[in-house]
């Protein structure tokens, strides 16, 4: 998917941390990503880390569960997700927005969760995915907090998506995702 750079630093605002590759890949080019990662570190409007991530295998959704529908079985999901994680960690140059970025952009800030950059990098796949398949695709990430019960990672403007990164869950936990469809079709990856 070939982009313009305004649109990168504003797909940049809004997912939670990316890759070079990933800029490499909406440019279709290394060379431009490098420039533009470079430029955009200059004028503070992105961070750039190295951390250790662990590799996670992306084909498709696990299940596309729709309201009104039977759920699936919790335990099989949560054991098929777990086995998407792969056992290698690799360093791997991490970037995120700025607040300043998303300010600019007219996007809320996307706070970083220490220790959860192979999961962030694993929604930023999804997210650019479904980005690639409609460029008019448009989330808004949502932030748990304590008290609000399971959340999804992210939504659909719309309401009628939600987006759920399968972890390493139990089943338990993987239920309380699954009880999301109640409110709108939910995808879990």
């Amino acid at each position: 998917m070939k982009s313009t750079r305004n649109n990168i630093a504003s797909v940049i605002s809004r997912v939670p941390a990316l890759t070079q590759e990933h800029v490499a890949d909406l440019l279709e080019s290394k060379a431009k990503a490098s420039a533009l990662i470079r430029r955009l570190t200059r004028q503070k409007l992105i961070s750039v880390t190295t951390e250790s991530v662990q590799g996670r295998k992306i084909y498709g959704p696990l299940e596309t569960v729709y309201p009104g529908k039977p759920l699936p079985d919790a335990g099989a999901i949560a054991y098929r997700a777990a086995r998407l994680w792969t056992s290698e960690w690799s360093p791997r140059i991490i970037i995120r927005g700025t607040v300043r970025l998303a300010l600019l952009s007219g996007n809320e800030p996307v706070a970083a969760i220490t220790g959860q950059v192979s999961h962030d990098l694993a929604l930023t796949d999804v997210l650019l995915r479904k980005l690639r398949e409609n460029p008019d695709f448009e989330w808004k990430l949502v932030t748990s907090r304590p008290g609000l019960g399971a959340q999804p990672d992210a939504i659909s403007v719309d309401g009628t998506l939600q987006i759920e990164i399968i972890g390493r869950y139990n089943c338990k936990t993987t239920a309380s995702k699954l009880a999301l469809a109640a409110n709108a079709t939910l995808e879990l990856w």
